[in-house]
């Protein structure tokens, strides 16, 4: 047999599960969600989000790591926001990957643009593109106009390949081609 307390406790818990809104996740994904570039190109990824109705936002955050040893990104200027998030919020750690609607409504949708990252491959290699909420961090969330609470989020990560330019490439294919050549007259002389 259960106390009163129980019984009181277990009330409140079903009262609460069945007031709060049931929350769908939102996915974030890097769109192309793998590019191979070539050496010293500069390109853009976009970031984007399927936002369920039940989950439209007024703001977000959140980080966007890579190795840096292999893409060249300034957060500051290489970060432009979607046109439905006109104001920048900058993120905890300076990487500018938020925004805000301001005075329009609040976004919900599939394929929704949430910003578009400009980078130049500096090295050869392949690195991974991903995104993440830094816990604790404030700044980063997604929230909706009805709660302070920040809403589910799951990301896809993305890659970037960088190889050769195919010039450079080009020029190699020659330079090993007239090693023969190079090497006859050498045995000549």
């Amino acid at each position: 047999m259960k106390s009163p307390t129980g019984i009181l406790a277990t009330a409140v818990c079903v009262l609460v599960a069945m007031t709060c809104p049931v929350q769908a996740d939102i996915s974030v994904w890097f769109d192309p969600s793998s590019s191979i570039v070539d050496l010293g190109d500069t390109f853009t990824v976009d970031v984007r989000a399927n936002i369920p109705a039940a989950d439209e936002i007024i703001v977000f955050g959140m980080d966007a790591t890579f190795n840096s040893l292999i893409l060249d990104h300034n957060p500051v200027v290489d970060v432009a926001l979607s046109p439905s998030f006109p104001f920048q919020v900058p993120t905890g750690d300076s990487d500018y990957l938020g925004g805000l609607v301001g005075a329009s409504p609040a976004v919900s949708g599939s394929d929704v643009l949430l910003a578009t990252m400009t980078f130049e491959a500096l090295a050869i290699g392949t690195t991974p593109l991903t995104g993440a909420i830094t816990p604790g961090d404030l700044t980063e969330r997604f929230v909706g106009p009805g709660s302070p609470l920040p809403i589910d989020v799951s990301f896809a990560d993305g890659s970037v390949t960088v190889i050769p330019a195919p010039a450079a490439a080009l020029l190699g294919f020659i330079g090993l081609g007239l090693v023969p050549a190079i090497r006859r007259r050498l045995n000549r002389a």
